[in-house]
C-alpha cells in the first residue's frame, strides 16, 4: 500500500508501528477511502482478528478490538478466529507467552530487515494444545483482568507524572508559592496570612 492511497479521514490502516506490547493499538494511523478498502478485501480486518508483523517487529500480536473495522497493511498478515473452536482473545495470550512467540518466529529470519519466511504457510504451521472454550474463556478473562490492571496503572502513573510536571513548574519556574507570599506581604497580611496563602497556592486553591 502506497503513501499516496493515504487521505484526510476514512477507514484506518494498522501498520506496525501500531502494535505494541498490549493488547491496544496506539501512535498515529493512517486512512484510505472506502473504495480502497473493499479493493483490499483480503487486508480487512475485523473484531477480534489477531493481527502479526512478517516483517519488521517481527513477534508482536496485536487484536482488533469492538471499535470497528480497520485494514493492514502490506507488513502485516492475520488470523480470523472460529469462534466455535478457539477464543480470540485465548489465542492472543497463547502468542505473547515464550511459547506461542517461538513458533511464531521459528521461520524467522534476522537478516537485513527482520521478517518471516512464507507468513501465510508459517502461520497455518503452527501447532499449539487447545483447552475446551470453558477453559479457555477462564484462562483469557484472567489474563485480560491483568492487562486491565496495568492499563489503569499505567494512567494513574501518567496523571501522577503531569500532578509532578505541573507542581514542577508552579514552584521551580513561576515561582508562585513565593509570589503568593510577596503578594500578601504587599497587603500587609501577616506571617500566618502569608504562609497560609503559599499553601494555598501549593494546594492548588490559589491561582495567580
Amino acid at each position: 500500500m502506497k503513501s499516496d492511497c493515504y487521505v484526510a479521514t476514512g477507514i484506518p490502516v494498522i501498520r506496525g508501528k501500531n502494535i505494541t506490547d498490549g493488547p491496544k493499538f496506539e501512535g498515529e494511523f493512517v486512512y484510505i477511502t472506502e473504495s480502497k478498502a473493499k479493493e483490499l478485501g483480503s487486508s480487512n480486518v475485523f473484531e477480534n482478528d489477531l493481527i502479526f508483523p512478517h516483517r519488521g517487529s517481527i513477534g508482536e500480536v496485536g487484536i482488533v478490538p469492538k471499535s470497528g473495522r480497520f485494514v493492514i497493511s502490506s507488513s502485516l498478515m492475520k488470523i480470523s478466529c472460529d469462534n466455535n473452536k478457539v477464543h480470540p482473545k485465548f489465542l492472543y495470550y497463547f502468542f505473547k507467552s515464550n511459547i506461542g512467540k517461538h513458533e511464531l518466529l521459528k521461520n524467522a529470519s534476522q537478516v537485513g530487515t527482520p521478517g518471516i519466511a512464507r507468513p501465510l504457510y508459517s502461520l497455518k504451521n503452527i501447532s499449539l494444545q487447545l483447552p475446551n472454550l470453558i477453559k479457555q474463556n477462564k484462562i483469557a478473562k484472567i489474563l485480560t483482568s491483568f492487562d486491565d490492571k496495568i492499563e489503569l496503572n499505567r494512567k494513574l502513573n501518567q496523571n501522577l507524572e503531569q500532578i509532578t510536571q505541573a507542581i514542577f513548574k508552579s514552584w521551580f519556574v513561576d515561582f508562585e508559592p513565593v509570589k503568593a507570599k510577596e503578594h500578601i506581604r504587599k497587603l500587609g497580611g501577616d506571617s500566618n496570612q502569608i504562609e497560609r496563602a503559599a499553601q494555598a497556592v501549593i494546594a492548588g486553591a490559589v491561582n495567580l
